[in-house]
């Protein structure tokens, strides 16, 4: 199924993640592609806000990949923010990192959120989500794709 929604704003995009989070559950995988500006971290961080995390939610591009607690009690106690932006095309899918993520994300008390996750090439990830974002007519307008 296919569900395309234009926004006209970084709030929109919030709430379109705030929705989002309404609906995961422990375990799942966001896998977030598109171009650069397109929407992709201000989504997960409206994501963070949704599931209660309280710290700063930044583009995890030099570290590759950031963690964030959730409020204790709830279902989705975890964030972990992977962005792949720095790895070659394709190659991320070998990257001891990201099949360590892989491994643990099914049995995560929390969702896995992965951007650029077209440089994992054709690595199949049962059950994952798949969201792509584009840019707009205007500067503020976003096009996202969910799968």
């Amino acid at each position: 199924m296919l569900e395309v929604r234009v926004l006209n704003s970084a709030a929109e995009m919030k709430e379109l993640a705030a929705e989002a989070a309404g609906k995961l559950k422990p375990g799942m995988v966001l896998l977030l592609s598109g171009e650069l500006g397109s929407g992709k971290t201000t989504f997960t961080q409206g994501l963070a806000e949704a599931l209660g995390i309280k710290e700063r939610v930044n583009s995890p591009t030099f570290t590759v990949v950031s963690n964030y607690e959730g409020p204790e009690g709830d279902d989705i106690a975890k964030l972990v923010h992977v962005d792949l932006y720095r790895l070659a095309d394709g190659k991320a899918a070998g990257e001891a990192v990201i099949k360590e993520v892989l491994d643990e994300a099914a049995g995560l008390a929390g969702v896995t959120v992965i951007e650029w996750a077209d440089k994992l090439g054709d690595m199949n990830i049962d059950g994952a989500i798949r969201m792509k974002f584009e840019h707009g007519k205007d500067i503020n307008q976003r096009k996202v794709s969910i799968l």
